[in-house]
C-alpha cells in the first residue's frame, strides 16, 4: 500500500511543472493618441513565436477589440518582445472594465492590451498616466511602453 502510494505521489509530483503559465493564443499591445502629428497607433501583435505589426494604424475603439491588418516582423523584434507573454498580471482578468483610467483624454495617449487564451478574450484600453491604473499593472505598462519605443532599434 505504501508503495503504491509512492508512486502515484511521485507521478503526480514530476508531472507538475511550476514554469506553467495560462497558455495564450494571442497578445496584442500597443500605444495610441489621437492628435499627433503622424502615425499615432503602434499595436503589435505577438503570435505562434512571432511578431507582427500593425498596417492599418486606426484609433482602438471602446465597444469591441482592435481589428488590425497584421504584416510579419523580424525574429530578433520577436524576442525582444516575447518578455512580454511572462509579465502580463494575472489580475488582469479580474478587471470588470474595458477602460481603466481617462485613456487620451487629456491627449496623454493611452495604451491599448487585448489576450485572446483558450477560454478568454479581453481587451483594455488603458491610461498612460499610472497613477490612474492599478499599481499590478505598472510593471507591465512600463514594459510595454519601453517595447514600443524601442521596436526598430538594432
Amino acid at each position: 500500500m505504501a508503495r503504491r502510494f509512492l508512486l502515484i505521489l511521485t507521478v503526480i509530483v514530476l508531472s507538475c511543472n511550476s514554469g506553467d503559465s495560462i497558455d495564450r493564443d494571442y497578445l496584442i499591445f500597443g500605444k495610441y493618441a489621437g492628435f499627433c502629428l503622424e502615425n499615432c497607433t503602434h499595436i503589435f501583435k505577438i503570435e505562434d513565436q512571432s511578431l507582427f505589426a500593425d498596417t492599418l494604424q486606426e484609433y482602438p475603439g471602446v465597444n469591441h477589440p482592435y481589428e488590425g491588418s497584421y504584416m510579419p516582423l523580424t525574429q530578433f523584434q520577436y524576442e525582444k518582445s516575447k518578455i512580454l507573454l511572462d509579465a502580463i498580471p494575472d489580475q488582469i482578468f479580474s478587471l470588470d472594465d474595458t477602460v481603466i483610467g481617462q485613456p487620451d483624454a487629456v491627449d496623454q495617449g493611452g495604451y491599448y492590451i487585448e489576450i485572446k487564451t483558450a477560454n478568454v478574450h479581453r481587451y483594455w484600453l488603458i491610461d498612460t498616466d499610472l497613477s490612474r491604473a492599478p499599481e499590478f499593472m505598472h510593471d507591465f505598462l512600463n514594459l510595454v511602453n519601453d517595447r514600443v519605443m524601442t521596436m526598430y532599434d538594432k
